[in-house]
């Protein structure tokens, strides 16, 4: 470890400096050094002071990254910064941004659940594998899929290839029923959105549209969304199947605030209030839908 001449101001500074085996409290995200002489700079700017220089294995906590800089995570609140060039992100906090994920033991939709998290919950990510994260659990790793963790830093975490040998699964008996569930919904595309409405005939909201449908299939669900996501079993987003019930929060006082039904391809049908002002189908992979997205539930056995 090389430190700059100013050790006494190094120190005052409080930088979040670390052996690479020390153990530490994890603080937003931690990086490695990977150059030599690298400096810490009092700004995010190659003109800035260098407050010290460090050298390649040493391991440093960061509390926020902005335009190619890290900022460190010093106990006395001063700043110091680190370029994302020499440096490379082993550890960073990733949150979960809906309820029911699962955690699996391979990175595929296929493999062994062996936990599942909630909105809200932070998971130490390592690693980018593909279309999933690398998280560690229980002293192990494992994967989540990377629609379900939200972070700033995540886009510096090292690639790394896991190969993956699952044997399939078979499709779930209720993906033959899930489809004539659908077939029925669509017979009431364009039917006017009604707040509060139960009536196929003349009117439903997104819930009441929702109880109808299933209804009609003998399965009794709650009347308002916010209780509906609960009537069933959770599912990834990953692994959706024409029939499931998908949730969103589109504003108000409830976390949930809409419901729909997942119909294949990345769509779903639901009775809406915009300006079409009826029963639709619309894109989860829009920007509004993937933006206010909560989570889904399978009601079909």
């Amino acid at each position: 470890m090389k430190f700059s001449k100013n050790i006494k101001r190094v120190a005052a500074l409080g930088i979040a400096f670390a052996a690479l085996n020390t153990s530490f409290v994890f603080a937003g995200a931690i990086v490695k050094v990977t150059g030599t002489d690298v400096n810490i700079r009092s700004a995010a700017n190659t003109s800035s002071d260098v407050i010290s220089t460090v050298d390649t294995g040493l391991t440093l906590s960061v509390a926020s990254v902005k335009d190619g800089w890290f900022k460190l995570a010093n106990d006395d609140g001063s700043e110091a910064y680190v370029t994302t060039e020499f440096v490379k992100l082993t550890q960073v906090d990733g949150q979960v941004n809906s309820d029911g994920v699962n955690i699996r033991k391979a990175p595929a939709t296929n493999a062994e659940v062996v936990s599942q998290v909630s909105e809200g919950e932070n998971l130490a990510v390592t690693a980018d594998v593909g279309e999933w994260y690398e998280v560690k659990l229980n002293n192990s790793f494992a994967y989540v899929h990377k629609d379900y963790i939200s972070g700033d830093m995540l886009k510096y975490l090292p690639v790394k290839n896991v190969s993956v040998t699952i044997t399939p699964v078979a499709p779930e008996a209720n993906s033959s029923k899930g489809e004539e569930v659908v077939a029925y919904a669509k017979k009431f595309l364009g039917l006017n959105y009604v707040y509060g409405g139960t009536n196929l005939n003349t009117g439903v909201d997104c819930s009441g549209f929702m109880y109808c449908v299933y209804k009609n299939f003998g399965v009794t669900l709650s009347r308002v969304s916010r209780d509906q996501i609960n009537n069933g079993t959770r599912v990834d987003k990953s692994n959706l199947q024409a029939g499931d019930l998908v949730f969103f929060n589109t504003g108000g006082n409830s976390r949930i605030s809409h419901v729909g039904m997942y119909i294949g391809n990345g769509q779903y049908i639901h009775a809406t209030n915009n300006n079409k002002n009826c029963v639709q189908i619309s894109s989860l992979g829009s920007s509004y839908s993937a933006k206010t997205y909560v989570g889904a539930c399978r009601v079909l056995n």
